[in-house]
């Protein structure tokens, strides 16, 4: 069976997963503004992840003003191609309508990108943006494979909300994501393209210090749709389209000033079409006998907050009903308490369901198998104790450390193709390179520290350092490069008011994929990231802004999956106009 895989897999293709960031609707479903504060984006622990990310923090398209407030650095474990919304955060520095960006920088790497306050007159709002990103380059891979990668890149998004009183508020949003990509390993074949729709439109209550209740609601639907199938010479199978419909609601409620209860909900049915893999018939397909995925989460919780001390106490229950049922229970814990004002301890119990399907893979890998379909994992145990020292004289620092059990989650196994001189011998292993993953149960632990420092308006200095063990099962899930250590680093520095320069390091050690053949299991390295770049920004007047960034200096080589080569030196180069 596995000999059959790798045979079918010497006509699958290998892809770039160098990808711009993606914001989907559902961080967009609260109130959108152009005068709230940016912070560093935090992304959801659920969100899988191949390398760290090589941008400078991503703009929230709701958060479109410049915050001076420093925060500990958080290290984020996706990658993402330069984006040119990424630079609004550093340029917009107050209250703004919209924006409209663009970069450029040889041979290509090209982005533009807009967004537009259309309606805000205090009971309606209307916003608008899009980006696009388009890339090409030519880079040798392992193997001295010379491989030419491109890729376009749009996302086209839309929102609202009107108040229909002072308590209840109507939402809707939706986006699309447009992909055309080459498939670099596999010669004359059409270019694939993906899609990625989604909608969301609900209630939710607002705060009102006479009603301690609160509620919310929002039906979602996101579609994921492929051209073609992985081309196999003589099949004519059908892509994968994974059709997903939620019910997504919560309810609050004030026991006093310190304390709340609150229950969140979804209900979500996930159906799948098309043709798999088959394991049997060399070079063939079949067709999914079991559409449908559903599945109810509840997640009752009671908040407390009371001086130097937090706490979110509750647990999450799962029950999926098909294609086979079962139930599942994850804590659901986050305690925290300020020892002193220098000093304060963080202590995080969780777990719960790991989203595999292709809504949540597809912004992180676009170029996974259109054959083959991915269910839900289960966190057990998500473990994570942090002590934080400061601020103090602008200085920061955290110390962390946590365990972590997974069960069902995807990691890569990279199409190959296996030469066997003998069945049980290990085989030499010629890399297609397009993703296909794994299910595996994985645990391991995780240490690492972050420090941070400001000096008034003049130096930013953020460093993060991490460390997990290494195999097929051992590791954090979300890193599927199994990257052993981990350095992201940056400092900015502005010497001037308007004018705003600075380094961006980052560092992924013992990166590799565990292959499993009939001879064993076995790791193939992806190569050392070391990747440093620069970056600069500045003010022309209240509407201008310039900014610049060129990445991998060095001009390291590695393969972001395997067999697939990350671009060399690059960056964008270009300018903002802030509409006021």
């Amino acid at each position: 069976m596995q000999i059959a895989k790798n045979i079918i897999s010497v006509a699958a293709a290998a892809l770039l997963v160098s990808m711009p960031a993606f914001v989907n609707a559902d961080e967009l479903n609260k109130e959108i503004t152009l005068d709230k504060d940016v912070v560093t984006a935090q992304r959801d622990v659920n969100r899988q992840s191949i390398t760290p990310a090589i941008s400078l923090p991503e703009i929230t398209p709701k958060n479109l003003a410049f915050s001076e407030t420093s925060t500990m650095a958080k290290f984020s474990n996706s990658i993402a191609l330069l984006d040119a919304a990424t630079y609004a955060n550093h340029l917009l520095d107050g209250p703004a309508r919209g924006y409209v960006t663009a970069g450029y920088f040889p041979l290509l790497n090209a982005n533009l990108a807009a967004g537009y306050q259309f309606i805000d007159n205090g009971k309606s709002k209307l916003n608008a943006w899009m980006n696009y990103n388009g890339t090409k380059y030519d880079r040798e891979a392992m193997y001295s494979q010379e491989l030419t990668v491109k890729r376009h890149h749009a996302t086209v998004f839309v929102g609202g909300s009107h108040l229909i009183n002072p308590r209840l508020e109507l939402f809707a949003n939706a986006n699309g994501t447009f992909d055309t990509f080459n498939y670099p390993t596999l010669g004359k074949v059409d270019d694939q393209n993906s899609r990625q729709v989604l909608a969301n439109i609900g209630v939710r209550s607002l705060a009102n210090e006479t009603r301690p209740f609160s509620y919310n609601a929002r039906f979602k639907y996101n579609g994921v749709f492929f051209s073609k199938p992985v081309p196999v010479l003589g099949d004519d199978a059908k892509p994968i389209t994974e059709n997903k419909f939620s019910l997504i609601g919560g309810l609050g409620a004030n026991i006093d000033e310190y304390a709340k209860v609150g229950l969140d909900f979804q209900a979500s049915l996930t159906r799948y079409t098309g043709d798999v893999y088959d394991e049997n018939e060399i070079g063939k397909y079949s067709e999914i006998t079991e559409h449908n995925r559903t599945k109810i989460i509840l997640n009752p919780f009671l908040e407390y907050s009371k001086g130097k001390a937090t706490a979110h106490i509750g647990f999450e229950f799962k029950a999926a009903f098909s294609p086979k049922t079962k139930v599942y229970f994850a804590p659901d814990v986050n305690l925290g308490y300020r020892v002193f004002d220098w000093l304060g301890v963080n202590a995080h119990i969780g777990g719960g369901e790991i989203v595999n399907s292709f809504d949540r893979l597809l912004p992180i890998d676009i170029y996974a198998s259109p054959n083959e379909f991915y269910g839900s994992g289960h966190s057990p145990l998500d473990a994570l104790l942090s002590v934080n020292f400061g601020p103090f004289c602008g200085a920061s620092l955290s110390l962390f450390g946590g365990y972590t059990i997974a069960n069902d989650v995807i990691t890569p196994d990279a199409d190959y193709f296996a030469v066997y001189d003998n069945i049980n011998d290990i085989p030499k292993i010629y890399p297609i390179g397009i993703s296909r993953y794994q299910v595996v149960d994985m645990k391991g632990y995780r240490l690492g520290a972050s420090v941070a420092y400001k000096f008034r308006n003049l130096v930013d200095f953020n460093a993060t350092y991490q460390m997990t063990p290494q195999g097929l099962d051992k590791g954090y899930y979300p890193w599927l490069d199994h990257a052993h250590h981990v350095v992201a680093a940056s400092v900015a520095v502005r010497p001037i008011d308007p004018l705003t320069v600075g380094l961006k390091y980052d560092l992924r050690t013992s990166r590799g994929s565990y292959i499993v053949t009939s001879a064993g299991t076995y790791k193939e390295s992806l190569g050392t990231i070391n990747s440093l770049g620069i970056f600069g920004a500045y003010r022309f007047n209240d509407n201008l802004r310039f900014h610049a960034t060129v990445e991998n200096l060095m001009n390291r080589h590695w393969d972001i999956i395997f067999g697939v080569p990350a671009p060399g030196i690059t960056g964008l180069i270009g300018a903002t106009y802030i509409f006021r």
